[in-house]
């Protein structure tokens, strides 16, 4: 027998709905415009002009949210626009995790839960990003929603709002981010583990013939090289994952703290309703329900980790999308305080926490792309060159469009223009070390990221043919992992 319907959806609901999606707006859209475009943003905009070259070449990846950005970059390529799409993602994912959460335990759970990811610093901080994150999240949470009224009705009404909404989850959210196509894994996972799951098996069969024809499509036309830069998995990135859904430094070993009581919490009431049993009725808040959470939250973290170990995917902001599934185990563990005033001390505690965290991730950048601009456009003469890797070309000539296309520089490597992003600039001319033996100019200015690129141009003045032609200069390593470096010919005696 299916759980009972909750209260009617009403006025209270609506304020709570108001004051999370209200929140979540707080703390996105002034932020809007704070921090530098980046190199996976300025890909973006420089994606807007080459659209289908784009999706050729990244195996369609991403291409529902190139199709939403691609009309708003034509009229303007500002960071407020380009940047709020992804806020008004968040805001609707606040929203609908507020209803699959009513479902599973009623408004103290749906206002705790859309409240705390409201206040999550990963969403104030990859889910304003120029990228398809917001979206795919939103994408998944629809999917969950329809679970859940799977799950909870006999109404063959409803039962088909259940599965239109889990189809377009499923299949439109591979379409945002690749990887969100695992959430669709766990989603059927959860319906199948139901003591009636033979109603569930054949709409099953065909939504996962349909999304097995997706992932074909998109890896034949080259998704499966995409993300090809991860290293193997480290216990560094597992600590950046974690810091990721859960929080950062001392206080995110605090929210951990209440995500595993959360998760306990979850795992017995399952196991206590024991759904998979046959004859089972009890699919409520303690039973099949909490089953949810647990599925939202780890099964896309947990099968990435797994499938890294074969093919590097770990990238912590590819798991955005089970960011709801934390805040609903978070809510599970206030919820499950006795009394009121406990329960809304705790939502209030536990918000205050998770609202600190956000300043330290949003104010600041690794790229700071502007002042690049700004250093070569006050040291760089008209007839010098510009050597980057073609990867970061696209935030370098957002930054310069941005200024106003100030800086008299002659493209050498890639030989792309300056000042209009593309997606695509081509493969770099050889080496770092021919290019610039290569070059005609007299003065080249080289743009590295990284540690690693900077010790590569390090060892460059060690090399006997190089520095016997030019002499090497860093000129200003930036805040945070960008340097400019100056190679000018010797004179010659």
């Amino acid at each position: 027998m299916p759980a009972s319907r909750p209260a009617r959806f009403g006025r209270v609901d609506l304020l709570v709905v108001a004051a999370a999606c209200g929140l979540s707006l707080a703390a996105t859209l002034p932020r809007l415009t704070r921090r530098p475009v980046w190199t996976d943003e300025g890909l973006t905009v420089g994606a807007t002009t080459q659209l289908f070259d784009t999706l050729r070449g990244t195996g369609g990846t991403m291409a529902l949210y190139y199709a939403v950005i691609t009309p708003i970059a034509q009229l303007s390529t500002d960071r407020f626009w380009i940047r709020l799409p992804s806020a008004l993602f968040v805001a609707a994912t606040v929203a609908v995790t507020y209803l699959v959460a009513r479902r599973i335990g009623g408004r103290w759970l749906a206002a705790t839960s859309s409240l705390v990811l409201a206040s999550t610093w990963a969403l104030a901080r990859w889910g304003i990003e120029a990228r398809g994150y917001g979206l795919a999240m939103l994408l998944v949470a629809v999917g969950w929603l329809g679970v859940v009224e799977l799950g909870a009705t006999d109404d063959p009404r409803r039962r088909r709002r259940g599965w239109v909404l889990l189809a377009v989850g499923g299949l439109l959210g591979p379409l945002a981010h690749g990887l969100a196509a695992l959430q669709l894994v766990a989603q059927a996972a959860v319906l199948v583990a139901r003591a009636d799951r033979r109603r569930f098996v054949r709409p099953l069969l065909v939504l996962g013939l349909a999304w097995a024809v997706l992932l074909l499509v998109l890896f034949a036309y080259g998704a499966g090289e995409v993300a090809s830069w991860i290293e193997p998995p480290t216990w560094s990135d597992l600590k950046q994952v974690y810091a990721m859904l859960v929080g950062r430094g001392g206080l995110g070993v605090a929210v951990g703290a209440v995500v595993v009581a959360g998760t306990a919490i979850a795992a017995i009431r399952v196991v206590r309703g024991a759904p998979w049993r046959a004859g089972s009725t009890d699919v409520g808040a303690d039973g099949w329900l909490p089953l949810v959470a647990l599925a939202w939250a780890w099964g896309q973290p947990l099968a990435v980790l797994a499938i890294s170990l074969v093919r590097p995917y770990q990238e912590p902001r590819y798991l955005v999308s089970s960011l709801p599934g934390v805040a609903l185990l978070l809510g599970l563990a206030v919820t499950s305080l006795r009394g009121r005033p406990l329960r809304l001390g705790a939502t209030a505690v536990l918000m205050a926490v998770l609202l600190s965290m956000q300043p330290a991730v949003t104010n600041t950048s690794g790229e700071d792309w502007p002042s690049v601009v700004a250093v070569l456009d006050a040291q760089a003469q008209p007839g010098d060159g510009l050597v980057m890797r073609p990867l970061l070309r696209a935030p370098f000539d957002y930054a310069v469009a941005e200024r106003g296309g100030t800086v008299a520089l002659e493209p050498v490597s890639p030989e792309v223009p300056i000042g209009e992003p593309h997606r695509i600039y081509g493969e770099p001319d050889g080496s770092l070390r021919q290019v610039l033996l290569d070059a005609d100019e007299r003065t080249v200015w080289v743009v590295v990221r990284g540690l690693e690129s900077r010790d590569e141009v390090e060892a460059l003045r060690d090399d006997p043919e190089l520095a016997g032609e030019r002499q090497i200069a860093q000129i200003q390593k930036l805040r945070g992992e960008l340097a400019v470096y100056r190679f000018r010919l010797k004179e010659r005696a």
